[in-house]
């Protein structure tokens, strides 16, 4: 599984690694909107049955539709309570978490398992 997809589902994840990051353990919110993603994702969808490619394909088209609108809120963010709005809040942000929730539901990952071994 392209543990990235669940990073995305994972709002535990962000706020732990975004929002109450330390310096060895942090995640940069910029990367993940545009980087984490994006580097395999060719091969990887190559290495799925069709019907799954599918499903993941749903998601990265809701990714690619709105991270811009994001990231436009994120660069004007100054302080962490404004990014944890977006987080929170921003409905293209929770469009984005709530298309990997769906993703990684039908292909059965289990995200609680994924939060746990993270240290969320």
């Amino acid at each position: 599984m392209n543990s990235e997809i669940l990073r995305f589902s994972s709002l535990k994840y962000q706020d732990r690694y975004i929002l109450n990051a330390t310096k060895e353990n942090y995640v940069i919110f910029e990367d993940m909107l545009f980087n984490e993603f994006r580097s395999d994702q060719e091969s990887y969808l190559n290495q799925l049955a069709p019907n799954k490619r599918a499903i993941v394909a749903d998601f990265c088209k809701v990714l690619h539709d709105r991270r811009d609108e994001v990231y436009a809120k994120y660069k004007v963010a100054r302080t962490l309570k404004e990014v944890s709005e977006i987080i929170y809040h921003d409905p293209n942000w929770v469009a984005i978490r709530n298309a990997a929730l769906d993703c990684i539901k039908k292909l059965g990952y289990d995200l609680e398992d994924f939060e746990r071994r993270e240290g969320c």
